[in-house]
């Protein structure tokens, strides 16, 4: 069972279709549901935490790798808001 079916709306789509077809990459907001399993794989992992191998704990088809790796980014800097719900870019 896909985070579709158990979740609905309240994750998200990442993925938009735009008008040609095409899809698009849009952002994503870390809600505290996203937020809690993206930390507890991290947990799980530790040291060896890569964007793919988090993505496959996570077991999340709307997270895509790229928001992964931004999100992982984002937990080692101090000026981002970091913090679940929060929008992965830097606080100004």
């Amino acid at each position: 069972v896909g985070d579709k079916a158990q979740h609905g709306k309240e994750v998200g789509e990442s993925v938009a279709q735009q008008k040609d077809g095409t899809k698009t990459t849009t952002q994503l907001k870390w809600i505290p549901f996203l937020e809690s399993k993206f930390l507890y794989a991290l947990q799980i992992l530790g040291a060896n935490a890569s964007p793919s191998k988090i993505k496959i704990i996570m077991n999340m088809d709307t997270v895509t790798t790229k928001q992964i790796s931004a999100h992982l980014q984002c937990q080692t800097c101090e000026g981002c808001d970091a913090q679940p719900g929060g929008t992965n870019y830097p606080v100004a």
